[in-house]
């Protein structure tokens, strides 16, 4: 190899270049591999917070509701409202005891009841799976059945229920499918 002198001494184009200043694409490479493992991980971990956040506001909710119930009954001779209140029967408690919401003409039984209304509403957009069920007795109102699907927990395959019975029992049921009555499930 040809090169220059220094002092005396041939230095070679090799010896020159010296050490490379940067990261070789292996090592790149790497460091990317292990941030995206580190970020999914964080990303997993934001879920499941935001679902069990989710689920904490659910049993708020059916909490408040529970209080508003009893408030209801307390001023009704020790009777809850029907669960075919204004002629809806699917129990859900947008067309149920709450029908009509709290600011239209027939306003729901409970709607007096409760310090905000508009603030019971299932923390999730899919309201096919996620929503407020209520089963009082068609006649007689002397019992009820609250219920919430769960996010972050599970009964088998099945996502959990969070219960709360008239009778003071809250608590997740063995069995995931909703209260068809008053009967508490626990």
């Amino acid at each position: 190899m040809s090169g220059r002198t220094l002092g005396g001494e041939k230095i070679t184009k090799m010896e020159t270049q010296g050490h490379q200043k940067g990261f070789t694409l292996v090592e790149l490479l790497v460091v990317i591999a292990i941030i995206g493992i580190l970020a999914a991980l964080g990303l997993y971990g934001f879920t499941t917070a935001q679902k069990k956040a989710r689920d904490t506001q659910r049993r708020n909710d059916l909490k408040e509701l529970k209080q508003a119930l009893e408030a209801y009954a307390g001023s009704h001779n020790g009777f809850y409202p029907l669960s075919t209140y204004n002629g809806n029967s699917d129990n859900s408690l947008n067309s149920g005891i709450f029908a009509g919401g709290c600011t239209g003409t027939t306003p729901g039984p409970l709607c007096s009841y409760l310090p905000d209304p508009s603030k019971i509403d299932d923390p999730t957009p899919d309201a096919t799976t996620y929503f407020y069920q209520y089963n009082g007795q068609a006649t007689g109102g002397d019992a009820y059945v609250l219920s919430a699907t769960l996010e972050a927990e599970k009964v088998g395959s099945d996502q959990a229920l969070w219960v709360v019975c008239s009778n003071g029992m809250t608590g997740i049921p063995a069995s995931a499918a909703r209260p068809t009555d008053s009967t508490c499930p626990l």
